[in-house]
């Protein structure tokens, strides 16, 4: 765990992340859901390493690394957009999980937990098409008397491109809003906490 949050601090004091991580927060005014959604948003337009993630289990590689190549797996783009958040000062927690749904069963995963004082109100502000297809909208975890949304920051092409296709006009954005995931179960392993900043 101390490497996550090893790769989670360079990360987040790179230029190139910090840099990236102003620009998305500039960009969402200071509102904390509408940035979350712009990072993960960003991440989406990266792609998902099937080869790694069929050979090279357990090989981290470092956040700004993931940026450039754009190609990673579900911890590479977690360690990515934890340090994004770190990089304005949003504290988090890393959730190490197995989850079902999507035609896989009890898959190890990792997710982004953040707490939001009123809630989350953007996936039901714009992307009630969601909700009415079953796709969990307010999904979160419970965490030492905290309740943190989760936000799955790794590119799935299958999910990502069917979703999309979905709407009209098609778009590129799902699930990219905290508290909406495709997973019907999350099973929580382990929880890491990053604080802001």
């Amino acid at each position: 765990m101390e490497t996550i949050l090893s790769l989670v601090d360079e990360g987040a004091s790179s230029p190139a992340i910090r840099d990236l991580a102003y620009k998305l927060w500039d960009l969402a005014g200071g509102d904390v859901e509408l940035f979350l959604h712009y990072a993960a948003w960003s991440l989406y337009q990266l792609s998902y390493n099937e080869t790694k993630a069929r050979l090279l289990e357990g090989l981290v590689q470092h956040p700004v690394y993931t940026l450039y190549a754009g190609s990673g797996v579900c911890v590479d783009y977690t360690i990515l957009y934890s340090s994004l958040l770190k990089a304005v000062g949003i504290s988090h927690v890393i959730v190490l999980a197995n989850v079902t749904g999507q035609g896989v069963v009890d898959m190890p995963h990792t997710l982004i937990g953040v707490e939001l004082s009123s809630g989350v109100k953007l996936p039901f502000k714009y992307h009630g098409y969601f909700g009415e297809h079953g796709y969990k909208l307010n999904a979160s975890i419970e965490y030492n008397g905290r309740t943190y949304y989760l936000v799955d920051p790794t590119p799935s092409p299958v999910v990502f491109i069917e979703n999309a296709c979905r709407l009209t006009p098609p778009q590129s954005i799902y699930p990219a809003f905290a508290g909406e995931i495709v997973w019907d179960k999350v099973v929580v392993r382990k929880v890491i906490e990053v604080s802001g900043g």
